[in-house]
């Protein structure tokens, strides 16, 4: 949804609460995983973050907090959502005196106590969001070997602009 003017709190908890029980935009959501669908592309980003259990630590905290969307002309509406299946948020972007409001849902969720340590969420876009871009996003820590890492996986339209 694209406005002229930063909306209210009060209309972004209506646009949340007509998204609340919307589909996924993109097919087959909580199965892209790593690979992207037919028709999709991959942007991938890793990050090596530093060593030690407290780097893993602080970096797991940061993806709770929603840190990703801490940008200046990036809002995630709201930060303290939990980070579970089925939560629903919106992104606020300004960009060019604009406005643009979308829905995300969490898909999957991501928490391995095994020889890798892993920790991330997968959100996708809802209806209303930017109509000719939907997908997926993925982002998680991990901790391999003595370090840990950061990944970023964004699944988008073929035809779309990059994410």
């Amino acid at each position: 949804m694209f406005l002229l003017h930063r909306p209210t709190e009060e209309q972004i908890r209506q646009f949340l609460s007509s998204q609340q029980h919307q589909s996924f935009s993109y097919p087959g959501p909580g199965a892209s995983g790593l690979a992207a669908p037919r028709g999709y592309t991959v942007d991938h980003n890793r990050i090596r973050l530093g060593t030690g259990p407290e780097v893993f630590k602080r970096a797991v905290e940061a993806l709770k907090r929603w840190e990703m969307f801490n940008i200046g002309w990036l809002h995630l509406c709201w930060p303290a959502a939990p980070i579970e299946t089925g939560a629903t948020v919106a992104v606020l972007a300004h960009i060019l005196g604009f406005w643009s409001l979308n829905a995300c849902r969490i898909a999957l969720v991501i928490d391995e106590h095994r020889e890798v340590r892993k920790f991330g969420f997968a959100y996708g876009t809802l209806p209303r969001a930017r109509r000719a871009r939907p997908g997926v996003v993925y982002d998680r820590v991990a901790q391999q070997r003595r370090f840990s890492v950061v990944r970023h996986l964004c699944l988008f339209e073929a035809k779309s602009l990059d994410c």
